[in-house]
């Protein structure tokens, strides 16, 4: 229920950064993308489902809130895809290594901003990638890539408090998982 509850507080508070003080933590008019490093973090720490589930929670709030507004659904789809892709590598990569992260982090803010390129302006015959690349997507991807490494280690220590605090819970109370008493 601990982890339930912070993960909550970390989307809302990450939504909240990126929506609503944009314009304090904005340079020159680009802002981060909180809930990418959000979703691809804790699918790297926690695997493919908690990664599916945040992404897909994230992804609504900016889809309700702060979305496009002929495609309802596409942050949702977007970051829960991206939570459960990410969330493949989560048993093989060594979680101390800070490349990892923010190598992953790089990857989906760039296919995301490409995704929504392609959507909001290719589909529309807007098709100067090179001006919307070199004003919003390089700009974002720098930025989120260089928040992530602070982020990164925030949210891995978040997660480790988590894990020891549900191993003595677990310790304590005994298994509640089903399958393990199957």
């Amino acid at each position: 229920m601990a982890r339930k509850i912070t993960v909550a507080l970390l989307i809302i508070i990450s939504y909240l950064c990126q929506t609503t003080y944009n314009s304090q933590i904005s340079i020159g008019n680009i802002t981060p993308n909180l809930m990418i490093i959000l979703v691809c973090v804790f699918a790297l720490l926690r695997g493919r489902k908690e990664g599916l589930i945040i992404g897909f929670f994230a992804g609504i709030l900016l889809d309700l809130f702060y979305g496009y507004a002929d495609i309802v659904g596409f942050y949702s789809l977007i970051y829960m895809y991206t939570g459960y892709v990410v969330g493949f590598v989560h048993e093989v990569i060594y979680t101390d290594d800070i490349m990892i992260p923010v190598v992953f982090t790089a990857i989906c803010d760039f296919l995301s901003n490409f995704i929504f390129y392609v959507i909001a302006f290719a589909l529309r015959n807007k098709l100067e990638f090179g001006v919307y690349f070199k004003t919003i997507i390089l700009p974002e991807l720098i930025y989120t890539v260089f928040l992530t490494v602070f982020l990164y280690k925030l949210y891995k220590f978040i997660n480790d408090k988590l894990e020891k605090h549900e191993r003595k819970q677990e310790a304590k109370y005994g298994t509640r998982d089903i399958g393990n008493i199957l």
